[in-house]
């Protein structure tokens, strides 16, 4: 979908550091959603088709200026510049006040919520997502209008489910399927289909999930798009864990990794296989990784060996989850690898960071003199926090500030811990991360009890130090006395 709404745009080597680069931004294009224009679709013919009634980034309908501006903007954010890709995108929203220039002023607020999509500031995310909205129902055009203000409205619903607003997300994405059968693209609907899926998929309703993802494959399917069946295949594969038929579920994936041609699908595989794991059957994730996943990494990625690092992530962090010792000191040799890497895109990179923290952590609950790894923990958290001030990126902003908990705690100081979950707290809700807070919620009580249990202790504590003094002072006596009889 990328390379087709991406025809006229920033992806041409010679405007990258360094190639390198410019395979890490193209790998994240596809981890994340850019709000392009989907690319229409000839029901009669299902060939893709770029009607300018329904594709409108075209050189012909926008002058050269601001198909630049658009690039600009979409390559600072994608490069984690977000304060100068805002930037750019506010000031072309001034000129398109000033110019008149109702489309142009829709489509830069979609890019400018967007841009805080990325950034995890989900509450200027939604706001400026239904500011687009409303100024598309502005154009003269009416039904591109209303084609274009349910765009606008459907990363909503990607801000509530990445929220945990299941409820919300999928209300509106019921209102706009309703909305989009009197005139939308086709492609539309099969990609609100995903949305659905993903929503039910989230509530466990997974039977309902399948029939959503099964129609938005059914139209891929007609189209011959390998890339959206290759998704698809793989969420449909989670159901078939989610029943616990995992031979089926190995037989899809088996399927669907034979057609696999690049880079673009590494998220929807570790979310296979992550979600195999968590499902209860690590030993067959691992076997699977070993087995298949392995094997085809060298095949696929022979001229991309630099993404090779996405792939180790994967094995890291099912050996992380295992409770076999050496299996965890591996984790953390294939971290301390990949967190110093250059080719792991940033999301990535932070996420390793993440799951090397926790294993240190770990091993300083388990180990006599923890001292050298809580000095591990604070290194690498420093890094993570540092990184989500730097890009504005408040989900890991978060992550640092439960780390720190972790440490406090480890340390004694339960005050500080306290404090630590309330900051944390404090910046899930200023910007709507409800998952976040509801696992910060959970962290609290969890700290009160530990508190609780502590105060209830004390008195025995002291007890026991003024037992240890009694004997130490008794013992001492009997050495003296034992000294002056010989």
């Amino acid at each position: 979908m990328v390379e087709n709404t991406l025809k006229y745009s920033i992806w041409d080597k010679k405007n990258w550091d360094t190639k390198s680069d410019f395979k890490i931004i193209w790998e994240k294009l596809f981890t994340q959603s850019l709000p392009m224009f989907f690319t229409s679709y000839s029901k009669r013919s299902g060939k893709k088709t770029n009607s300018p009634k329904t594709y409108r980034i075209q050189k012909t309908n926008w002058n050269k200026f601001w198909i630049k501006q658009l690039q600009l903007g979409t390559f600072k954010i994608l490069k984690n510049d977000l304060k100068n890709g805002i930037t750019i995108f506010e000031e072309n929203i001034i000129s398109s006040k000033l110019g008149r220039k109702t489309w142009h002023e829709a489509l830069m607020y979609r890019f400018l919520g967007w841009s805080y999509l990325v950034y995890g500031n989900l509450t200027l995310a939604k706001y400026f997502f239904e500011l687009s909205s409303m100024i598309f129902d502005f154009y003269p055009d009416k039904k591109i209008a209303s084609i274009e203000s349910l765009k606008s409205q459907f990363f909503i619903i990607r801000c509530n489910i990445i929220q945990g607003n299941l409820a919300k997300a999928s209300d509106l994405a019921e209102e706009l399927l309703l909305k989009s059968k009197n005139g939308a693209s086709y492609n539309f609907e099969a990609f609100l289909f995903i949305e659905m899926g993903n929503i039910y998929f989230q509530m466990g309703e997974f039977e309902v999930a399948y029939l959503y993802y099964e129609k938005s494959y059914n139209f891929f399917d007609s189209l011959e798009n390998i890339d959206e069946k290759i998704t698809l295949g793989l969420k449909m594969g989670k159901i078939f864990i989610a029943r616990n038929d995992i031979d089926q579920a190995l037989k899809v994936f088996d399927k669907f990794m034979n057609g696999l041609t690049n880079s673009s699908y590494l998220t929807n595989i570790y979310d296979f296989i992550i979600f195999f794991a968590d499902s209860g059957y690590l030993s067959q994730a691992l076997d699977l990784y070993y087995r298949r996943i392995r094997k085809i990494k060298f095949k696929l990625l022979v001229n991309q060996l630099d993404l090779l690092d996405q792939f180790d992530l994967i094995e890291a962090e099912l050996l992380k989850k295992s409770n076999q010792l050496k299996d965890k000191v591996k984790a953390i040799q294939i971290l301390e690898q990949l967190v110093n890497s250059s080719y792991l895109p940033f999301e990535k990179q932070v996420l390793a960071l993440y799951n090397l923290c926790e294993l240190h952590i770990i091993e300083a609950k388990i180990s006599d003199n923890n001292f050298e790894a809580i000095q591990k923990i604070e290194v690498i958290n420093n890094k993570i926090f540092n990184l989500g001030k730097k890009y504005s990126l408040y989900s890991h902003i978060i992550y640092s500030k439960l780390i720190s908990t972790q440490l406090s705690v480890l340390r004694g100081d339960l005050n500080k811990s306290y404090t630590f979950l309330n900051e944390a707290l404090e910046i899930s809700r200023d910007n709507g991360l409800n998952k976040l807070e509801e696992r910060i919620e959970i962290e609290k009580e969890q700290l009160i009890t530990i508190v609780k249990d502590r105060r209830k202790l004390a008195p025995f504590e002291r007890k026991i130090k003024d037992l240890e003094l009694q004997r130490y002072i008794s013992e001492a006596l009997f050495d003296y006395h034992s000294e002056m009889s010989m």
